[in-house]
């Protein structure tokens, strides 16, 4: 246990002190670790991984593309902080802090799991420590859970950092991002670019392993689970299928998921997002009261604040000061019938209740009030969800309209729409293009605010607008040029350009850069 605990304050330490943009170095003083020497030391530093996964996988991670998008508006309590980032400043998106903390918690997760992958394949190997069968398998499986991890931040990267892949020669490794396939943190910090091809190759093989590694029955003794498992391997794939337009493996991977992971009645909706205790939870990372929750006050707007009363006592006040809003065209793609209309967005009230001005926010992050340690000061806190069963539909009904099967895209849309409540008539959608198009607002309804709004538009070569008359605050503008803002579906800021520092310091980086 406390061996546990000390690798868990070593990374909390390494991820709050590591200041750099060169993600790939190890950081300074770091520790050198030791090989493992038993099946139960790597499950310690599997532990680890899971930890640093909180941070990689957490709304405001999550959300740092779309900030950029037209999903929000962000107003005047910013204090500048994300402004630059909403109004597409350019030298300031390129080396903005949520950019750099995309990045970094991305490539950091590759590393560690490069270093868990490395250790416990030495273990395996190692005759001199004794291992049965079972042991063995039990390292395998761990291998798996950290391969998927690896696949994961490679799959969040090569979106952000590279073009899409119908763009180009996906075998051009100068529009690729580098791969970090082994613990080599200096050589890799040097490393030429790999093609988009050579990164969903080794995305797709990361899977295939835990896929085979990960029994079908493993980590699931907690519902949902909190620990990776097959199910999830094969949902992460049809994620990466998607992207890389490979439309038979997407069907085929979403609908393993959907086969296990039926959506459930309306009127349970609230427990994905409240009670966190729903079957359409894939995973849902450990969290108890005092480890494992998160917040995205940023997102919701929950806080709590001191101050006097009239007698000069203190109280504590419960207040919505969002940064961030949802656009005013967001909640009006709902209707009335469709429940993720109050239970993924609401309606409130700006800054207290009664205050005369109201924002809609994302209620999906309003907060699980199990983990409140005390029921008269909400914590606004929730477990990291990887994957909830709905996207799978998504996933689903796109792939198949992309291969002109008009019947299993419409089974898989309606089936979702009308498990939210919302009604849906196939003699509507007709064609692939009929079908596209309502799946591409489905996805905001029922994604919102899980950071997938920015990635789709690149997806789709779309470009975006915002309207500043249109938007819910006007009593709270920002900058006027970012309410009212066009961007084409060929801008190069739709892809983020590398860290100034791992561009100045590698070389091919420099010569191969994502802006010109």
């Amino acid at each position: 246990m406390k061996k546990t605990i000390y690798l868990l304050s070593l990374i909390a330490f390494i991820v709050a002190s590591f200041t750099s943009c060169d993600v790939t170095r190890e950081p300074k003083g770091t520790p050198v670790q030791a090989p493992f020497k038993s099946v139960a030391e790597a499950e310690m530093n599997r532990d680890a991984l899971y930890a640093l996964l909180r941070n990689t996988e957490s709304p405001t991670t999550l959300n740092a593309p779309d900030i950029m998008s037209d999903l929000y508006q962000v107003n005047k309590n910013d204090n500048n902080t994300i402004q630059p980032l909403y109004a597409w400043q350019r030298q300031s998106v390129h080396d903005h802090d949520m950019v750099l903390g995309y990045y970094f918690n991305n490539y950091y997760s590759m590393m560690q799991a490069n270093y868990f992958i490395m250790r416990a394949e030495e273990l395996i190997n190692n005759e001199n420590v004794e291992k049965t069968d079972a042991e063995v398998a039990t390292l395998n499986k761990y291998i798996g859970e950290a391969k998927v991890i690896r696949a994961l931040a490679h799959w969040r990267i090569v979106q952000r950092f590279a073009r899409p892949w119908a763009v180009g020669d996906p075998d051009d490794r100068t529009m690729g991002i580098i791969i970090s396939d082994k613990y080599a943190p200096l050589e890799i910090a040097k490393a030429p670019k790999s093609s988009r091809k050579a990164v969903y190759d080794l995305i797709y093989s990361d899977l295939d392993f835990a896929i085979a590694n990960i029994p079908a029955d493993a980590n699931k003794e907690v519902k949902p689970a909190i620990r990776i498992t097959q199910d999830f391997a094969y949902a992460v794939k049809a994620r990466a299928a998607l992207t890389r337009q490979d439309w038979n493996t997407a069907a085929e991977c979403s609908k393993k998921v959907m086969d296990k992971y039926p959506l459930q009645p309306k009127e349970e909706l609230y427990r994905i997002w409240q009670t966190e205790d729903s079957p359409e939870i894939l995973v849902r990372l450990f969290t108890t009261k005092s480890i494992g929750g998160v917040s995205a006050s940023m997102l919701f707007g929950g806080g709590q604040y001191l101050d006097e009363d009239r007698n000069g006592k203190e109280v504590i006040l419960d207040l919505r000061l969002p940064v961030v809003v949802l656009a005013a065209w967001v909640p009006k793609i709902y209707s009335d019938k469709d429940q993720r209309k109050t239970v993924y967005v609401k309606r409130m009230d700006w800054y207290y209740v009664g205050s005369g001005a109201y924002y809609h926010g994302l209620q999906k992050f309003a907060g699980n009030p199990s983990l409140t340690k005390d029921p008269k000061r909400p914590e606004y806190k929730f477990g990291i969800h990887l994957f909830n069963a709905g996207e799978a539909y998504l996933i689903n009904a796109e792939a198949n309209a992309m291969r002109s099967d008009v019947a299993a895209a419409s089974e898989a849309l309606q089936r979702l729409k009308e498990a939210r409540g919302a009604e849906f008539d196939p003699n509507d959608f007709l064609t692939p293009d009929d079908l596209m198009n309502e799946i591409r607002v489905e996805r905001v309804r029922e994604l919102v605010g899980e950071g997938f709004r920015m990635n789709d538009l690149v997806r789709w070569n779309e470009g975006m607008s915002r309207n500043a008359e249109a938007q819910e605050l006007p009593l709270y503008p920002v900058l006027p040029d970012a309410n009212d803002l066009t961007v084409t579906a060929d801008n190069d800021m739709l892809i983020w350009e590398f860290p100034s520092r791992d561009v100045n310091q590698n070389p091919d980086l420099s010569a191969h850069r994502n802006w010109k």
